[in-house]
């Protein structure tokens, strides 16, 4: 019986460490530990120390899902020198390569390192990477989800009209499901319904970022959490704390999402192991998410209102940075909606 291939989190995980060496400079460059006496009088022979980074990419590599146990090494090999090959090669394929890599440390001290020398890790990465969403198809998803709706809440929540704020909350809500969380019979005030998510925009109303700078972030977002699960029965409100807080204040929140944490493939219910894979993957790509939003105007007839992607709305709205992470979480959902999901999940 086969093992199953990699999936897109698997090869988003593998490409997203195999950039952050090859960005690195220097990630892929062992410490070599020269010849040292043995007790019985012997020298050992030099061996190489890598990097925490490589040893992690390694790891990944070594995954049953990454693991072809009838790989042939010299065919392999010559897999490698095939440019062409690479460029167009089969989830199977890349298995074997992958397979390959891992394995020629094992026979040659400095192999690893070797093949991100010549090139062949990266090659690799970059046909990893042709499996994935692109940025160009995030960001026009994310253009037409924020004229068509978001922009709209956005703008209200920054005003001073009550239910304004309350009518944008409940179509945000609807929008990203998350309203059957938050049960209406925790809005009742003597038997009758009173202000929908109106205990939620009391605690978000005297919020700014200022609040969740820096190491305050993660410690008062997980209050904030306690505070809108206290006022709803005690449950479990983290991915719709994640979300209406974004929508209050936007940047520094990260939304914490199912698909998300699954593309990630971060610890169940671990916000700090989420926020760490998220921000450390975001770093990888925001240059070219930068780029492709800079690059807009060039496509905005695909989107669903032109008229709307002005010069003013590309200085103003794309070339920010809360903007670029939206387009990240959309590239993290496209991935993890595809992700066969695991019980835990």
């Amino acid at each position: 019986m086969s093992l199953p291939l990699p999936n897109l989190a698997d090869l988003l995980r593998l490409a997203t460490l195999g950039q952050q060496i090859l960005h690195s400079g220097d990630g892929a460059n062992p410490r070599w530990h020269q010849m040292q006496p043995q007790d019985d009088g012997t020298l050992s022979w030099p061996w190489p120390e890598y990097p925490a980074i490589m040893e992690e990419f390694v790891q990944e590599a070594s995954r049953t899902c990454w693991s072809d146990s009838s790989y042939e090494p010299d065919s392999t090999a010559r897999m490698f020198n095939d440019d062409r090959f690479v460029a167009t090669a089969t989830l199977p394929q890349l298995r074997t390569m992958v397979t390959y890599f891992v394995r020629g440390e094992k026979f040659c001290d400095g192999h690893w390192a070797g093949m991100f020398r010549d090139g062949h890790v990266e090659r690799l990465v970059k046909r990893m990477r042709a499996f994935l969403p692109t940025f160009e198809y995030c960001s026009l998803k994310y253009l037409d989800i924020w004229l068509s709706g978001e922009c709209h809440w956005v703008e209200a929540m920054r005003g001073d009209d009550r239910d304004a704020k309350l009518r944008s909350m409940a179509s945000f809500a609807k929008a990203y499901r998350i309203s059957r969380n938050f049960h209406l019979k925790h809005e009742l005030k003597d038997g009758v319904h009173a202000e929908r998510f109106g205990k939620i925009l009391n605690i978000l109303e005297p919020l700014t970022a200022a609040d969740f700078a820096g190491d305050n972030l993660l410690p008062k977002l997980d209050k904030i959490r306690g505070q809108i699960s206290t006022e709803y029965g005690g449950s479990d409100v983290l991915s719709g704390t994640t979300k209406f807080l974004w929508l209050k204040l936007r940047s520094p929140i990260i939304i914490f999402d199912r698909e998300a944490r699954m593309a990630l493939q971060s610890k169940h219910a671990d916000l700090d192991d989420f926020y760490l894979r998220w921000r450390t993957s975001f770093e990888v790509y925001a240059p070219e998410i930068k780029r492709v939003c800079r690059n807009m105007t060039e496509v905005r007839q695909y989107c669903i209102d032109p008229k709307a992607i002005t010069q003013s709305f590309m200085e103003q709205v794309a070339s920010q940075t809360w903007f670029h992470e939206r387009v990240f979480d959309i590239f993290l959902w496209t991935v993890g909606g595809r992700v066969e999901p695991k019980s835990d999940a």
